[in-house]
């Protein structure tokens, strides 16, 4: 097939869009893999893994519970408009609280979390990209894989 200007983008054009793509795929399955044998081989120092957990989960508790709340109180509002319909406004307190405890508290607290606990360590990490401390660890014979990415990545899980 020859190439005429009706017939799409060049293929040089395209290659130089697609392999940065491709390049930065590679660059996060590297990341990926060594995250995964860091958290495997040995764990990581307890002061930063006590210090991520505390972060993750215990500053996390406030928002976690007021989401909880507020979609609890929506949800028995509306479900109790409904259910009054039928004459069965008195289940509602049951149907709002296994609702909650088996269905949305999970989702809800994945959501909350990875949106707070994700944009907090992603900020921390990029200011320590920016600042040059991330090389400055790496200039100390030190993985930065191993000191940053895994205590945050098992206090996560």
């Amino acid at each position: 097939m020859v190439h005429t200007p009706e017939s799409g983008a060049h293929p040089a054009r395209v290659a130089l869009r697609v392999l940065p793509a491709v390049d930065a795929l590679g660059e996060i399955a590297i990341l990926t893999r060594d995250a995964v044998r860091g958290c495997l081989r040995r764990p990581p120092a307890w002061s930063t893994l006590i210090d991520q957990l505390e972060h993750v989960g215990w500053r996390s508790l406030s928002i976690v519970g007021l989401t909880a709340l507020s979609m609890g109180m929506v949800l028995a509002l509306q479900l109790g408009n409904f259910l009054e319909r039928f004459g069965a406004k008195m289940f509602v307190s049951r149907i709002v609280g296994v609702s909650l405890v088996r269905e949305m508290s999970p989702i809800l607290t994945a959501l909350m979390l990875g949106g707070r606990v994700g944009a907090g360590i992603t900020a921390e990490l990029g200011t320590m990209a920016v600042t040059e401390q991330i090389d400055a660890i790496r200039a100390l014979g030190a993985s930065p894989v191993r000191v940053l990415v895994v205590p945050r990545l098992v206090a996560v899980m």
